[in-house]
């Protein structure tokens, strides 16, 4: 009892993320609940980290509310082997790039077709609160191969 007492204690509520603007902004255009809203975006802010300096991987949890809550309820990364490996992906380029995020997507009922709607909509909630340094530090992070369609469509928009 006392366990479960303290887990609950020192858990970020889901309730609190509901709130959540951008958790919200992404579950309300993307059609998926705030578990799955809210896993994604934790989901790209680890990848983010992976990529980033932590001084620049600080700015952008800045601009992002309730980042570290997010990152915390973002899914495991699955790891490759021979038997649930990303055999659905190339070892190189874009799939292969995004092989960790799309276990950690399917993991949370969403699949790879996901990635790009929420990161755009990650690029957008950063754009509309005029977080440049953020903006800017989320779209270096991402696989070049990314940088072409919707994002790079509001790169010349900003």
């Amino acid at each position: 009892m006392l366990v479960f007492t303290l887990s609950i204690l020192f858990q970020p509520c889901q309730a609190d993320l509901i709130n959540n603007p951008l958790v919200k902004a992404v579950s309300q255009s993307l059609n998926v609940n705030d578990k799955q809203a809210a896993g994604g975006i934790g989901s790209l802010l680890q990848m983010a980290g992976s990529s980033v300096t932590s001084r620049e991987f600080n700015k952008l949890k800045q601009a992002i509310p309730d980042a570290s809550d997010l990152i915390a309820k973002a899914p495991p990364v699955a790891t490759k082997n021979s038997t649930s490996g990303y055999s659905d992906f190339s070892e190189e380029g874009l799939m292969g790039s995004l092989a960790p995020l799309t276990s950690q997507f399917s993991a949370l009922g969403m699949d790879s077709h996901m990635i790009m709607p929420m990161i755009n909509k990650v690029l957008d909630y950063l754009k509309g609160n005029n977080s440049t340094a953020a903006f800017n530090i989320l779209q270096s992070a991402l696989p070049s191969d990314l940088m072409g369609g919707a994002t790079k469509s509001l790169l010349n928009a900003w």
